[in-house]
């Protein structure tokens, strides 16, 4: 059983792609299936594609703004719904976090 929500995202500091879970969340879609392989030493997942999505954003259940995440792997396994810190990073984004939640800047700290 899973976890994960269409809507709900988790920020992972481990994780160097995003992923998501469900296919019709993708704008793009590449089929093409890929293994990668997960922190937990010796541990695999498989990918059913890559694409693009956007993800709306908000505080207070209010939609703020939305954002545009580029080769997202589409992983049907998934137990959650993950945006790679890493890969933010690399592409000149930042978070701050505290209080229990994590706002994420783009390059332009925005």
């Amino acid at each position: 059983m899973t976890n994960a929500k269409p809507n709900t995202w988790v920020v992972d500091l481990g994780s160097s792609s995003h992923v998501a879970k469900w296919e019709e969340m993708f704008a793009e879609y590449s089929p093409g299936e890929r293994t990668i392989e997960m922190a937990k030493k010796g541990h695999t997942m498989c990918t059913a594609s890559t694409g693009s999505i956007t993800i709306s954003t908000g505080q207070a259940g209010k939609q703020v703004d939305s954002v545009w995440l580029r080769n997202m792997l589409h992983t049907p396994d998934a137990t959650e719904n993950l945006l790679s810190m890493s890969k933010l990073d690399r592409a000149g984004g930042s978070a701050v976090s505290g209080g229990g939640k994590v706002v994420l800047l783009n390059k332009d700290h925005k």
